[in-house]
């Protein structure tokens, strides 16, 4: 369980992050007025914004092009924070072995039973490298 605490630990203070920085590269790329409304935004919808400003942006090709990888790839990894965030977390057995993971309840939807696989450790795990390979290139609006 202390694994687990500290990586999921990790990956939500990396998320915050992500988060500040989509308040960064929105007040470098439109107004203030813009920025204190996008506060209320879900962070999927902040994100989207971002990538809509880069596209508008002055930015020469390649840069845009690079914002908008990486801002596509933290919205990809936004949904395993989501699974995280809003999800329980179980005990989830199978082939004979006992792991812990996150269940994902919106594909619970109808009557079950259900064929849900967990975000098991390794998954969080992999999902965390990955978005902390791209905070430093967001931490920081493009110029």
């Amino acid at each position: 369980m202390q694994q687990w605490s500290e990586l999921i630990g990790a990956f939500l203070i990396n998320f915050g992050a992500a988060e500040m920085a989509t308040f960064q590269w929105i007040e470098r790329y439109s107004s203030a007025k813009v920025r204190n409304n996008s506060i209320d935004l879900i962070l999927s919808k902040r994100i989207a914004l971002v990538r809509q400003l880069v596209e508008q942006s002055t930015l020469p090709d390649d840069r845009k092009k690079r914002a908008l990888e990486l801002w596509g790839q933290v919205s990809e990894l936004s949904k395993t924070r989501n699974i995280i965030a809003h999800n329980p977390l179980i005990s989830h057995t199978k082939d004979g072995k006992t792991d812990m993971g996150f269940i994902n309840t919106r594909k619970m939807k109808g009557v079950g039973p259900y064929a849900i696989e967990p975000l098991l450790f390794v998954d969080v795990a992999r999902e965390g490298s990955r978005l902390a390979k791209i905070l430093p290139e967001i931490i920081t609006p493009f110029q």
